[in-house]
């Protein structure tokens, strides 16, 4: 296949313009939430906590110092493209170790430079003398494991239940289904994740997360799974009833094919996009949302990293979090559309003429 018809391809060219429009979505985000942090006043990027010990004078040198390591001493729009130069993946080298430029001088200056692809810059008060990248490199593992495994259980509960509830419509099965996902529902998460602590206590299994300790990580990824498992199923029942009722499933049964034949070669199949469609942006839902579960049993992940940084206003920190999930997001709504397009064969991207 020559170059000029791999691009002339229809999903070639989908893809394309989806990443293409998925960029300039990404682009305007980082920027208005760029403009509305620095409409905030200097102070807030200031660490009042580090100046106590200073005289006066030492004080406005730290402060001008402090602004000046955030851009703040330029003009808004050389902010603006140095924030745009710092996250764009290409090697930049950046100080990660200050220090004196001798015993006798107070001059400081680098001593250990770094080159990194993203400079995420270094927080305020959430522990200053490490850069954003290793804070947010070592907690959102933690977070994207424990959310992976919980959508995976989330599907294999609620997945097959949904398929067994429509195929079941009405009768016991779908009626006891209908109460687990209403129960499910209705019941707050918070609710729930203390009941889960409560029956952990009784156990005696520990109620605080330990890294190195897999039990540990066993009761916070069931709880999510388990609790999401009702929405699977409940969406995936709507699907496939939706689906039982379709023309083509119609035509089927008229030219005499089992409901067996028909449910598992048509139906099925069809379904099956919905997972696949609806999988990255499932995980994407549970990494962000799991702060609740890491507040409770005390994980060091990025949703407790995010929660900490809204309430000491730790305004680079909570700049980089959104950069991370705004990229994670349209990664995952990009991704969700590239699937469908490749697995659904009810989507044509050409005109018909």
């Amino acid at each position: 296949m020559s170059i000029m018809n791999f691009f002339k391809n229809a999903k070639v060219r989908y893809l394309f313009a989806r990443i293409g429009s998925s960029i300039v979505t990404l682009f305007f985000i980082l920027t208005v939430v760029f403009l509305l942090l620095r409409v905030l006043p200097e102070d807030k990027y200031i660490d009042y906590d580090s100046l106590t010990k200073l005289t006066e004078d030492q004080k406005q040198v730290a402060i001008e110092k402090q602004l000046a390591k955030f851009g703040l001493d330029k003009p808004i729009y050389e902010q603006l493209f140095d924030y745009y130069y710092q996250i764009a993946p290409i090697p930049k080298e950046i100080c990660v170790k200050e220090g004196y430029e001798s015993l006798e001088s107070a001059k400081v200056v680098c001593l250990k430079k770094d080159t990194v692809l993203v400079n995420l810059g270094e927080p305020i008060r959430f522990k200053p003398k490490s850069t954003i990248g290793d804070i947010v490199g070592k907690r959102f593992p933690i977070s994207f494991i424990i959310s992976v495994v919980s959508v995976i259980i989330a599907y294999i509960i609620g997945y097959p239940m949904g398929v067994y509830m429509a195929m079941h419509k009405g009768k016991l099965f779908d009626k006891l289904g209908n109460g687990y996902i209403i129960a499910l529902i209705s019941v707050p998460g918070l609710v729930f994740y203390y009941m889960i602590i409560v029956l952990q206590t009784n156990l005696g299994i520990p109620t605080i997360f330990d890294k190195g300790n897999i039990v540990t990580w066993i009761t916070p990824i069931l709880s999510i799974g388990f609790l999401s498992s009702g929405g699977t199923a409940m969406w995936v029942r709507r699907y496939m009833v939706d689906e039982m009722n379709a023309d083509y499933v119609k035509f089927a049964r008229s030219k005499g094919l089992t409901e067996t034949r028909i449910m598992f070669t048509h139906v099925l199949r069809n379904a099956f996009v919905y997972l696949a469609r609806t999988f990255a942006s499932t995980l994407l839902l549970a990494v962000v949302g799991s702060y609740f579960v890491e507040n409770l049993w005390a994980i060091p992940g990025s949703g407790r990293l995010l929660i900490k940084s809204l309430q000491n206003g730790d305004l680079p920190l909570i700049q980089a979090l959104v950069v991370v999930y705004a990229i994670l997001s349209m990664s995952a709504v990009l991704l969700g559309d590239l699937v469908t397009v490749m697995l659904d064969p009810r989507i044509s991207l050409t005109k018909n003429k």
